[in-house]
């Protein structure tokens, strides 16, 4: 179970239905499992299990760079370009703070229905020197991108447990995401990372501010959120876990 797309038509999915059937649901965090407790009766709540996705953190591998000058920030985006992801928000933060003279670039990377209207609002923001939109890119690139950021955003309305975020995380780039759904239960606000209320460009401004000020506290957020990944977002420790699952409940 990962949502939350899928709580947004709990009856179409038959969610309630399913999850009474199953002989064990996997949820990939508290709040997914808190969604279908909402949905079953109490009993049924000790078959609902959490195991978290996870990145193979051997092979994400953040690389040491010198700590860049404050009063810059280059910033990277990388997720679908809908609606639901935020980027709209993301722009109207970045144009504020250009307009205070703070040197700012912003990259995002991901194609999607909102392509268009985005790239309508980058011009007129008056953004074009300061946005790239590079559309969908291989999973390959991601390391790459990363090494060219400073911070990792993303102002997301709704998410499940973003992928994007542990690979971010495990790679070494500080983070900045929206409070929502399962995201705190990854990103530990000012530990190793900045959460931000969703849809508030304001909010977002002042986090992304203070990371284009403070390269050392963009560097120490960074380190903490490589460990927290390697921790507790490792994919053969998700996988061990999924396999100690099925080994018991297939047991006699």
């Amino acid at each position: 179970m990962h949502g939350p797309t899928e709580f947004y038509e709990v009856g179409a999915h038959r969610l309630a239905e399913k999850a009474a059937d199953a002989a064990f649901v996997v949820c990939i965090s508290d709040f997914a499992r808190s969604q279908l407790m909402s949905l079953l009766d109490p009993s049924d709540w000790e078959r609902l299990h959490v195991i978290r996705c996870g990145v193979d953190t051997d092979n994400l591998v953040p690389e040491e760079l010198p700590l860049r000058n404050a009063g810059s920030l280059r910033i990277l985006c990388v997720a679908q370009l809908s609606a639901r992801k935020g980027q709209a928000v993301l722009l109207e933060a970045v144009a504020a703070l250009c307009s205070e003279g703070i040197e700012l670039s912003l990259t995002l990377a991901g194609d999607g229905p909102e392509r268009s209207r985005l790239e309508r609002q980058a011009v007129e923001l008056g953004l074009g020197k300061h946005v790239r939109f590079l559309g969908a890119v291989g999973h390959d690139r991601i390391p790459v991108l990363h090494r060219e950021a400073d911070v990792f955003c993303l102002p997301s309305f709704g998410e499940g447990l973003p992928v994007v975020l542990m690979e971010a995380m495990a790679l070494g780039t500080a983070v900045v995401a929206t409070n929502v759904m399962a995201v705190a239960e990854l990103v530990e606000h000012q530990r190793s990372g900045l959460l931000v209320p969703p849809g508030r460009s304001d909010a977002l401004g002042v986090a992304l501010r203070r990371l284009a000020q403070e390269p050392k506290l963009r560097r120490d957020l960074a380190e903490e959120a490589r460990s927290r990944v390697v921790a507790d977002y490792d994919l053969r420790r998700s996988a061990q876990e999924l396999e100690r699952l099925f080994g018991c409940v297939g047991s006699p």
